[in-house]
């Protein structure tokens, strides 16, 4: 079955958009909806486990009710087929063309992307996202969201919003539907997340996979997760960060070699 809709990646028709996506409030960011072989997304989300079956699970204050799995060999086929495609060279390549970003570098490892769920009564806290990978020591500069849900009414909430970078109140709302892609630049203003509980039945979780891409370098003054109080709420703790087995760096070569371009590998060699 092919990732793409109509058997192949339209990189022209994707691109096209770059000079509006990078205008667009309050960070750039794109939705792409018909992208996306339909069967794709819905084979994807029929290999969720269950949430307390995933590899790691959020209880905290920040993240309440989800779970990611991010080990290859957990992940279905149809779901290792998507990752692979979107962690691919001809995406990535479509991706710098889009955001305006040099050297992309996928991350294969997936540390905290794969598979994302959240069950009814979750939330995940307006939020920075992480913007150094701590193997790596890459730095963050872009996500890709694919959501999986069908059907979801509006008033199940879950809905990704954008926030304005004063922290008032958020500016984009998407809706978190079938194949839709959302594509968006991260740095430490870049304020995401769906803070109010799901109000989906007991029997249906929000999904999405979640992908992140780095440079070697980035403007300094970036941090890690950072969580942030919104308006009416009750403080909220900054710099909060998840943890995970590390990985020995000793597997960096071999990891994420092949995923490196060759100008990015001499400049990394050169330091």
């Amino acid at each position: 079955m092919g990732v793409w809709a109509n058997g192949r990646f339209d990189a022209e028709s994707f691109s096209l958009r770059s000079a509006d996506d990078r205008a667009a409030t309050p960070f750039p960011h794109a939705v792409f909806t018909e992208i996306l072989n339909p069967d794709i997304p819905r084979a994807v989300a029929a290999e969720f486990e269950r949430r307390d079956q995933i590899g790691t699970q959020f209880s905290q204050q920040h993240e309440q009710g989800k779970a990611i799995e991010t080990d290859w060999l957990r992940l279905g086929p149809a779901t290792r087929q998507v990752l692979g495609v979107l962690n691919g060279g001809e995406f990535v390549d479509a991706l710098e063309r889009v955001t305006g970003i040099d050297d992309l570098i996928s991350d294969p490892r997936l540390w905290g992307g794969g598979q994302h769920k959240t069950e009814s009564g979750g939330r995940l806290e307006v939020h920075v996202d992480f913007n150094k990978h701590p193997v790596y020591g890459f730095d963050g500069r872009l996500n890709v969201l694919v959501f999986l849900n069908e059907p979801w009414p509006d008033e199940w909430g879950g809905a990704l919003e954008l926030w304005d970078r004063a922290m008032t109140a958020p500016v984009s709302t998407i809706a978190t539907r079938l194949g839709a892609v959302v594509v968006f630049t991260t740095d430490n203003t870049s304020y995401d997340g769906h803070p109010h509980p799901v109000q989906c039945p007991p029997d249906v979780t929000r999904k999405s996979l979640a992908l992140y891409y780095y440079t070697v370098d980035q403007p300094a003054g970036q941090d890690s997760t950072l969580w942030q109080q919104q308006p009416d709420a009750s403080p909220i703790a900054t710099n909060a960060t998840r943890t995970k087995l590390g990985a020995s760096t000793s597997h960096l070569k071999s990891a994420v070699g092949p995923w490196i371009p060759e100008r990015v590998r001499r400049a990394l060699r050169a330091k």
